[in-house]
């Protein structure tokens, strides 16, 4: 897919990290703006991100404190999105359990993007999750 992009749109880079959390199945992973990033109209609660107005492509990562199968999902406006692909970690010690998904998003200005993990885990602060836009 291409896109071209108008010239007088503003290119943002945002970083947001998860702690280390315990998480209940079902919850969002518990992603915070980094500092140093502002001015970008991006706010997140409890994980649950909302976008401003504009396009943006966010990437997920999520990676857990011990070796464990799991899965996460991408919800967008609190409804799963079956479009973009699953996050699912591996209990094998041989592989990494560090894995990722992106998702492209256009917001009308109050979109709302988390990453819910299936199973009640402690998720690492590792993960993190970058997201690239226009407004």
């Amino acid at each position: 897919m291409t896109y071209n992009v108008k010239a007088n749109k503003t290119l943002y880079a945002v970083h947001l990290q998860s702690t280390e959390s315990s998480i209940s199945s079902g919850d969002a992973i518990p992603y915070a703006i980094e500092n140093g990033t502002s001015g970008h109209g991006v706010t997140v609660s409890s994980g649950v991100i909302t976008l401003p107005s504009g396009e943006w492509l966010i990437s997920f990562t999520a990676e857990l404190t011990t070796t464990a199968s799991f899965t996460a999902d991408i919800y967008l406006d609190s409804s799963i999105n079956t479009t973009f692909p699953t996050i699912r970690g591996s209990s094998s010690t041989g592989e990494s359990n560090l894995d990722s998904t992106a998702i492209p998003i256009r917001s009308n200005g109050s979109t709302t993007v988390e990453l819910r993990i299936n199973s009640a885990e402690t998720v690492s602060s590792n993960s993190d999750c970058l997201i690239y836009g226009y407004k």
